[in-house]
């Protein structure tokens, strides 16, 4: 692992970030070429919870990847846009919980405006 200007480099390439059974947690994994937006399935917090998200790309992966943590019941950005440089890129940050309900993580490959991305990431309680 190294750094980049958005965080970490992933040199091993591969999309090293998942839950790993963890029932706190829920992961996203885009696929290559696929489409331009993913996001997780959504998960329970209630008010005040401390949560991280992160993602990591493969160095398969060509652009950026911006993600950001959303509110299932309206669909309000409750984070900032953080990002995964491409080509082996990691970035995360953490926040707490606004109000009680479901969460969900999306990431979008170069902004939204391609399909040649591929990583991992996830929305966890902290």
């Amino acid at each position: 692992m190294g750094t980049s200007m958005f965080g970490t480099t992933n040199t091993a390439g591969a999309a090293i970030i998942s839950c790993s059974g963890n029932s706190r947690c829920v992961d996203i994994s885009m696929k290559y070429g696929v489409a331009q937006y993913w996001s997780t399935p959504k998960i329970y917090f209630s008010k005040g919870e401390e949560f991280k998200y992160d993602f990591g790309t493969t160095n398969k992966s060509l652009f950026h990847v911006a993600f950001a943590v959303f509110r299932l019941s309206d669909g309000k950005q409750i984070t900032p846009w953080s990002y995964a440089a491409g080509k082996g890129g990691i970035d995360y940050s953490y926040g707490d919980i606004p109000s009680t309900g479901y969460y969900y993580m999306m990431a979008a490959c170069k902004g939204g405006d391609d399909t040649r991305c591929e990583g991992g990431g996830t929305l966890k309680k902290w």
